[in-house]
């Protein structure tokens, strides 16, 4: 007694085995040897790590500006007296970073005084102009 059982196994043809599988992109890259050799590499992007930098160094320089002029914790902070021995770590870190900041505020402060007084040295403006 023999049973023929037939399982639906067949031989795959020529077609179905060089098809790509379906879960495979279809573009299909050209060989590296047929690329052409004069063809130019591509520009290299600036990454303008000076204008980040200095945009950084601003933005710290303001930050611990506006900080003593408007924080609390950092404006009610005499600089006179400096944190002595007995002060805790973050006592000290606030008083440096109070004297940073009053700093930069006084360097602002200068700054924009010398640019008001700017036009009446050369010249422009009230003083020496054609409306008197």
């Amino acid at each position: 007694m023999s049973v023929n059982l037939s399982s639906g196994i067949v031989p795959l043809s020529p077609e179905t085995i060089s098809r790509p599988p379906k879960y495979t992109q279809t573009n299909a890259q050209a060989p590296t040897a047929s690329t052409p050799i004069n063809e130019e590499a591509p520009k290299k992007k600036n990454s303008h790590w000076f204008l980040k930098t200095v945009g950084a160094i601003v933005v710290v320089a303001a930050a611990l500006g506006l900080g003593r002029k408007y924080i609390p914790a950092l404006k009610n902070i005499n600089l006179s007296e400096a944190a002595g021995e007995g002060a805790k770590w973050y006592q000290k870190g606030l008083t440096y970073i109070a004297q940073a900041g009053e700093y930069i505020n006084t360097k602002a402060a200068n700054s924009w005084e010398w640019l008001k007084a700017l036009p009446s040295k050369i010249g422009i403006g009230k003083k020496g102009g054609a409306a008197e």
